[in-house]
């Protein structure tokens, strides 16, 4: 699929081959009197309106430049709206889709007047333009529907730090009509239909601000001290540089299993999209440095409690 610069500099090509065509019209037309002649001559009938070949050459050429002058218009048009400092993201985008939608409607209707064409022509195929829209181009207007309200709302922008609920967490590059682009930390974009976004639960972790509260697990077993275990990991957590002190970090009793104390540490940090993940393995690797001082024993599992099969096949996930 062509991108925007792409289809832009295609419209320009075609451009100059246009005005290229009309000097060669002018200069040599009088030759070809005979083919225009034979061309408005050989029509055929669509629903009972006759249509010329030379009719529907004229109607295609005359649509495709009034598209290629509506990119060029539009590249100019989205360039200064996105070098604009004093509008949002979301407002940027908002008003690049209204602007589309309006030059798109203004080239239809400015074609249909240079065709001399009337909108009742076309009441022959509302049916199946209806059916069309109501069973093929639903999704497609759902999603179009949804991003505008995702634009309108702001409930999620450009750079949002946003968790999906299948797991997938991601910087949010770019919202359109019709989807979002999700790049996650790895490096992966993803690309999510609007309507997902708002049919589905969506963590969004910079809403409001960039603070927000991690949470790590350990488990000990029962020979260690819990007290002792707990206080080391709230120290832990007070000692490194990028946890907040208010709200101050808080350990406790998770859960108790049979052969282990799970233990949590719950720590804030001001900005949750730098690095939250270093920040956990720093604090991990502290605590557990800190319970082997401390002859404070991280739980081992017991396989033999576990009914485990004889075979375990390894699948790809697709």
């Amino acid at each position: 699929m062509l991108n925007r610069k792409q289809i832009s500099y295609v419209s320009k090509l075609f451009l100059v081959a246009l005005v290229s065509a009309a000097l060669i019209f002018l200069l040599f037309g009088s030759q070809y009197s005979d083919l225009f002649n034979n061309l408005q001559n050989l029509t055929f009938n669509v629903a009972g309106v006759k249509i010329s070949i030379w009719f529907l050459l004229k109607g295609i050429i005359t649509f495709i430049t009034l598209l290629s002058l509506a990119s060029i218009f539009l590249e100019k048009v989205e360039t200064k709206i996105n070098s604009t400092n004093y509008i949002n993201n979301s407002k940027k985008t908002l008003i690049i889709k209204g602007v589309q939608i309006l030059t798109y409607t203004i080239v239809f209707i400015v074609s249909l007047d240079i065709l001399s064409l009337d909108l009742a022509t076309f009441t022959i195929f509302s049916g199946a333009i209806g059916i069309g829209i109501g069973f093929g181009l639903q999704k497609v207007a759902s999603n179009f529907i949804s991003g505008l309200i995702l634009l309108s709302e702001k409930s999620i922008e450009g750079n949002d730090l946003i968790e999906l609920s299948d797991g997938t967490m991601g910087y949010v590059r770019y919202t359109g009509a019709r989807y979002t682009l999700l790049r996650t930390e790895t490096g992966i974009e993803v690309i999510i239909p609007n309507d997902e976004l708002l049919a589905n639960r969506v963590i969004n972790w910079t809403y409001s601000d960039t603070k927000a509260a991690l949470n790590i697990e350990i488990k000990i077993d029962y020979e260690s001290n819990t007290e002792d275990a707990l206080l080391l990991m709230k120290n832990s957590a007070l000692e490194h540089q990028l946890v907040l002190e208010t709200p101050s970090p808080s350990a406790y009793i998770k859960n108790v299993h049979y052969d282990a104390v799970a233990l949590s540490l719950t720590f804030w940090l001001s900005n949750i999209t730098e690095g939250r993940d270093m920040i956990k393995t720093q604090l991990f690797s502290n605590i557990i440095s800190q319970f082997k001082d401390h002859n404070i024993n991280v739980a081992k599992l017991d396989h033999s409690k576990y009914d485990l099969p004889e075979k375990v096949e390894m699948v790809r996930a697709v």
